[in-house]
């Protein structure tokens, strides 16, 4: 920090010197000198002020100095900055040219990271969807046909002992190692719902991949107990291996979202696609059908949307997207699906977004 008597020595110094400067370059006698300052010498002649410019007192040009020396001591000092933030523009660039963005110039953002539990790969042959949940849980994938079985994996950290969770263990060779077939329950699956809608334990194919995690085929209906023969047949069918699968596309981006939120689940058809995006104890799900609803359809057609909590809904051809949010007003789901971006093409997926691509812009 300068002292008052530092600024008005220095103040003084820089009148004297615009004095000089002035004299030097437009004397009384209005003779030109035969040699210019050095200051002005490095311009064009282009450049050079004009004669209209002639008439400038020295007294009013000390005064345009100690105006911009006082403009200059105000910012470096931060007089009248209410803080720090204020003072930390550009140097030599005062903090009031550049005004914060408000109206049209606030930009809007989505950023969501991406925590799913995805542990197979089920080769697709019926074309059925994606099932992933929560990063850290079970995974269940339901695939149909003409024998419809239910797939569930689970990660090394979960424990799984065969001794006691498999009822009438059978030992046999799967994928390369030691696989079981017995009754396991089928609870497996939701370890935080109600056991007793899943019915009794189930015939089941089983074995431990070489990365820890655990798999198992069952029968999907409720209380169907397929064969040995025949889960070997849909194992062998479907392909199934411990290996994170490709992510499906989806066919719009997110241009805002709220802050705090990772994707924790991704229920994919290739005409259904449902998303939950969560943050605590608050969440957002986004579901889009593509295809023609009318009247009571829609319940349906939108899953549980609808529904208690706030939403929104809009409609654009035979594409029909839902935002259903929990934790949250009625105006963040609106504004939500006002900053969701359709592809140009719905129909095609190679015009649209991997899932990261999808909720980060």
């Amino acid at each position: 920090m300068y002292t008052e008597t530092e600024l008005r020595e220095a103040l003084q110094l820089s009148a004297a010197r615009a004095d000089e400067l002035i004299a030097e370059t437009h004397p009384v006698d209005g003779t030109v000198p035969a040699r210019r300052p050095r200051e002005m010498r490095e311009f064009p002649d282009s450049h050079r002020r004009t004669g209209r410019h002639r008439d400038w007192l020295p007294a009013t040009a000390a005064a345009a100095v100690v105006a911009a020396l006082g403009a200059a001591v105000f910012v470096a000092s931060g007089t009248g900055s209410g803080s720090k933030h204020d003072s930390a523009a550009s140097p030599g660039v005062s903090a009031a040219s550049h005004p914060p963005a408000t109206g049209s110039l606030t930009r809007t953002h989505a950023h969501a990271t991406v925590a799913l539990n995805n542990l197979i790969t089920v080769r697709e042959t019926d074309g059925n969807g994606y099932q992933f949940g929560p990063a850290g849980g079970p995974q269940v994938r339901t695939v149909g046909g003409a024998i419809a079985v239910t797939i569930i994996a689970l990660p090394a950290s979960t424990p799984f002992d065969p001794a006691t969770q498999i009822t009438d263990a059978q030992r046999l060779p799967v994928a390369g190692t030691t696989g079981y077939y017995g009754r396991v329950s089928a609870y497996l699956g939701d370890p935080t719902g109600d056991a007793s809608k899943y019915g009794l334990p189930k015939t089941t194919l089983a074995w431990r991949a070489a990365n820890g995690t655990w798999i198992f085929i069952q029968g999907e209906n409720h209380d169907v107990n397929l064969s040995l023969p025949t889960l070997m047949t849909r194992y062998q069918q479907l392909g199934i291996t411990a290996t994170p699968a490709p992510l499906p596309r989806l066919p719009y981006r997110a241009r805002w979202l709220p802050d705090g939120l990772a994707v924790t689940s991704l229920d994919w058809s290739p005409d259904l696609p449902d998303v939950t995006l969560t943050s605590g104890t608050k969440s957002i799900e986004i579901n889009l059908f593509h295809g023609s609803i009318t009247g009571g359809s829609r319940v349906s057609a939108y899953g549980n949307t609808p529904s208690a909590d706030p939403h929104a809904t809009r409609d654009t051809g035979d594409t029909h997207l839902s935002v259903s949010v929990h934790g949250y007003p009625q105006a963040t789901a609106q504004k939500i699906l006002d900053n969701l971006t359709l592809s140009k093409l719905p129909s095609d997926n190679r015009t649209w977004w991997t899932v990261t691509e999808a909720f980060n812009s």
